[in-house]
């Protein structure tokens, strides 16, 4: 590709589409560095690249974590789930550690849970009025997989489950 009379460089064309992406929506640092030697740029300028971006505050995991916390948290599913995922893709456990604490992850994660709870209970309790069929065991286990597979661990769902009955009684 040329610009003016000099050959940019694949590194140059890559560190300009990049900040116009990281611009609209972050991403991890781990991304950026695998892309980046996917398309064949050497290791020594991955580090510039890395460096700059992260200097024009482009990139920066920390912040990563934060948008992935809230969104995540929005979505109902749980901070067990949010903290392997963001392992998977290359963040510092510290950091996923810290964000934690800051945003006091495990009291929200809880109450993330009692109201996911709440509304399926809520749920299957209009279920049980049109069905003869309905069975409360069934409905709290449909509940409880409902709120494992978002990444609750097995006491958390249960105490969400007691905790809707009670919401719900109410």
């Amino acid at each position: 590709m040329k610009k003016g009379n000099t050959v940019m460089s694949i590194a140059a064309v890559s560190i300009e589409k990049l900040k116009k992406r990281l611009a609209k929506k972050d991403a991890p640092t781990q991304r950026i560095i695998n892309e980046l030697d996917s398309l064949g740029v050497p290791p020594e300028e991955i580090i510039d690249i890395i460096e700059e971006l992260t200097a024009e505050g482009y990139l920066n995991d920390k912040r990563y974590v934060e948008e992935s916390f809230y969104s995540n948290q929005r979505k109902g599913k749980s901070m067990n789930l949010l903290k392997l995922t963001l392992e998977h893709e290359g963040i510092s456990p510290s950091i996923i550690d810290e964000v934690c604490q800051e945003l006091g992850s495990t009291e929200s994660d809880y109450d993330n849970a009692v109201s996911l709870a709440t509304s399926y209970l809520s749920k299957e309790l209009d279920k049980s009025e049109m069905s003869e069929n309905w069975n409360l065991d069934k409905a709290i286990n449909r509940i409880m997989g409902k709120l494992i597979r978002r990444g609750y661990d097995e006491e958390t769902a249960v105490a969400a489950i007691r905790d809707a009955g009670e919401n719900l009684k109410k």
